[in-house]
């Protein structure tokens, strides 16, 4: 029996007075599925995550995060998202065992501090303060409260970022576990960075294209003036969860 998907692109246009930042994207996520958009600085990633987010009202086509329109029933569906942005904004003099406690209090079926600390690789600076750690570091403490309330849509903009190989792929190995153990639809890394940064088995879209002024008979060297048609024919790795 065919089930819907977890999240639903059709036709996704999103502007900026005259410039297209997103120009017809499609694509859908299965529950379970660890999916990658992918595409150059600018070509409307993190536009599109904040549509699926519900920060931003569509201009063009449809958006569904497990059922709902993120924007208009947000009550519904943001207490099950986990939001990793590119930058979380924390209180410096913080430590981290704190900044997870005082995220405890905003959060529904929030986890055990500990275990959400511990699940980020960050146990041994449970007690150091935010403004001591690494970049990486603090994207792995990003990770922990995106992953704080249990959610069952995950969605980490530039996740890896700042972080160097052996963090990358430490980091990796918590998104799988997360996937096995909880079965969460995923969407990771919004990356302009190759497809072989995400973790082994995803399946990516590429190319978000961003459109210039319809005035404008040709596009700046760079720019995707071809909408993102191609999303929902993806290649899928053998091993890609469903």
């Amino acid at each position: 029996m065919k089930t819907n998907p977890a999240i639903r692109v059709d036709a996704l246009r999103q502007r900026y007075g005259d410039f297209e930042a997103v120009a017809g994207i499609s694509f859908d996520v299965a529950a379970g599925e660890l999916f990658a958009l992918l595409g150059t600085n600018g070509a409307g990633k993190t536009t599109t995550l904040e549509t699926l987010e519900g920060h931003r009202t569509v201009h063009e086509g449809t958006v569904r995060v497990l059922g709902h329109d993120p924007h208009r029933e947000r009550r519904e569906v943001r207490p099950r998202m986990g939001i990793m942005l590119q930058d979380g904004g924390f209180f410096a003099d913080l430590t981290v065992a704190e900044t997870v406690e005082h995220w405890r209090g905003f959060t529904r079926r929030a986890r055990e501090r500990d275990e959400a600390v511990a699940m980020a690789g960050l146990a041994e600076k449970a007690d150091v303060r935010v403004r001591q750690l690494s970049g990486g570091q603090k994207r792995r403490l990003d990770l922990a409260l995106a992953l704080l309330g249990r959610p069952d849509v995950l969605f980490l903009d530039e996740p890896t970022s700042g972080m160097d190989p052996e963090a990358r792929r430490a980091t990796w190995d918590i998104v799988r576990d997360v996937v096995a153990a909880a079965r969460p639809s995923c969407s990771p890394p919004t990356t302009w960075r190759r497809p072989s940064t995400s973790p082994t088995g995803s399946r990516s879209c590429t190319g978000a294209g961003s459109r210039r002024p319809a005035r404008s008979p040709t596009s700046s060297p760079g720019t995707a003036t071809a909408s993102t048609s191609g999303c929902p024919s993806a290649s899928r790795s053998p091993n890609c969860p469903r």
